[in-house]
């Protein structure tokens, strides 16, 4: 028999591990697997953030302040499920702002939340990089806890020079999707595609960032987690 270790992190063993953190860490709220499946029946594509990373985001979210997030910035919104999941670490007075360019995928979102019983999340329709600086007006600086990135990979980059302002110091920077893109993986080549390329760029913005402290997590598509300073 061979020696199991000898296997290295084989697709086989990715896959076998991945299940594994999900049975025993999933964070699958009541009916949501369902509003998943209707999001697709309405035309959203089936990219939402997992069960796995759904429990990440609730943890970081309540880590982010003592007691649970105040004030959560998202960008990327889709049908909503990963709004739900950071839902779950606010403190009972906090609250989430939504950013979604697409109106159909915004109004599915709404729907969505209201069904789960979850009236903290206010979802904004517009662009990432027009919204985010009218928000840092809105708000002042450092004013959120949490700023989580999930939207158009080539814009990530612009997301967190327009949006870093907003997080305070002891806040947390969380992107999603930071090592896997469509169909390709980001670690196995950076090539002249342009949202690989994109990803490559961010990521290594993060990580010289004087303001900044992360790391990758390696699991689904990577979600980058990083410390404002």
């Amino acid at each position: 028999m061979a020696n199991p270790t000898s296997e290295g992190m084989s697709q086989q063993r990715w896959e076998r591990t991945h299940d594994y953190i999900e049975q025993l860490f999933s964070d699958d709220p009541e009916n949501w697997s369902r509003e998943d499946d209707a999001a697709v029946a309405a035309g959203l594509p089936a990219i939402s953030v997992g069960a796995a990373v759904g429990r990440w985001l609730s943890l970081l979210a309540a880590m982010s302040r003592e007691g649970g997030a105040q004030l959560i910035v998202e960008v990327g919104t889709l049908g909503g499920a990963s709004a739900l999941a950071l839902a779950r670490g606010l403190s009972p007075s906090g609250k989430i702002i939504t950013i979604e360019a697409d109106s159909h995928h915004a109004d599915f979102a709404t729907g969505a939340l209201a069904r789960a019983g979850e009236s903290r999340v206010d979802v904004r329709v517009g662009e990432g990089l027009k919204v985010l600086p009218d928000l840092v007006e809105e708000l002042g600086v450092e004013s959120c806890d949490l700023l989580f990135l999930d939207a158009i990979k080539t814009e990530y980059f612009g997301y967190l020079e327009a949006g870093l302002s907003l997080v305070r110091s002891g806040g947390l920077v969380v992107a999603d999707n930071v090592l896997g893109v469509g169909n390709g993986w980001v670690p196995d080549s950076i090539d002249e595609e342009p949202t690989r390329v994109a990803i490559d760029e961010f990521n290594r913005m993060v990580s010289d960032h004087p303001r900044l402290q992360g790391t990758i997590l390696p699991m689904r598509q990577g979600l980058l987690v990083a410390l404002v300073r």
